[in-house]
């Protein structure tokens, strides 16, 4: 109801694990397990890394990448305060645009970050195969395949031409703890019509249509249309973890 994807879980004041969606996906059978009967424990990702208060944000972004999370826990005086989201991180880069930014094996003056990241392309980054399932596909068979892939999305086509995108948000928000069928078409259930690029659309549009619509997966399309891949929060976060100068990483983020 409020929004939110993930929790923390502490027993008192020690933090013991972290509830996300991605926990939902891999570890809960189907839309028609009995929610009341299952515990937090049996769901949660035990023992959860964390970053304290004022650590920079590149030992967040080095821990995102490497670790392959979205919301990574953080500490005030060895207790749980917040979570930072890789979507928070890449919302402040955004709007850091005095920040400097040098690419790989260039020499010339500094400029503004978001300047030099508009040359960047979607094509640049270290994009994963993307999980595609037609229109008729089962909703058991996408998380199947979701789960196979360790994707936390699907893109719905129909001979190709993208149609819907299926994601880690709508299972929580449409399929857990409601009367649906584990056989009914994913159609059903998916995100019709999704916001999309293109692979020569530049990062800061994606990071831009991320912030605006509140994705952490955008589609992306050819030339002639077809679905060609996924583009996500954690790639954007991984290229900055490994092109980002040290010096611009030093302040905390603002989660």
């Amino acid at each position: 109801a409020s929004g939110i994807g993930q929790a923390l879980v502490v027993e008192g004041e020690k933090l013991v694990g972290i509830l996300t969606e991605r926990d939902l996906l891999y570890k809960l059978g189907g839309p028609e397990v009995e929610l009341r009967k299952i515990r937090v424990r049996e769901m949660m990702t035990p023992d959860p890394e964390t970053v304290r208060e004022g650590d920079a944000i590149r030992v967040v972004m080095n821990m995102m990448s490497v670790g392959g999370y979205r919301h990574v826990p953080i500490v005030r005086d060895g207790k749980p305060f917040r979570i930072i989201s890789a979507k928070a991180i890449a919302n402040y880069i955004l709007d850091t645009s005095a920040l400097e930014f040098y690419l790989p094996g260039r020499e010339e003056a500094p400029i503004s970050f978001v300047t030099r990241l508009k040359q960047v392309k979607i094509r640049h980054l270290a994009l994963r195969s993307p999980v595609l399932v037609q229109l008729s596909t089962t909703l058991r068979d996408t998380v199947e395949a979701m789960k196979k892939n360790y994707r936390g999305c699907a893109l719905i086509c129909d001979h190709g031409n993208l149609n819907g995108i299926f994601t880690e948000r709508d299972l929580l928000n449409k399929i857990i703890g409601e009367p649906v069928s584990w056989s009914a078409p994913v159609a059903q259930f998916m995100t019709p019509n999704p916001a999309k690029l293109s692979v020569d659309d530049s990062v800061v549009r994606a990071m831009k249509l991320m912030y605006e619509g509140d994705y952490r997966n955008i589609p992306l399309i050819d030339a002639g249309g077809k679905a060609a891949g996924v583009v996500t929060v954690r790639d954007v976060i991984i290229f900055f973890a490994e092109h980002f100068p040290k010096e611009a990483l030093n302040l905390p983020p603002d989660p």
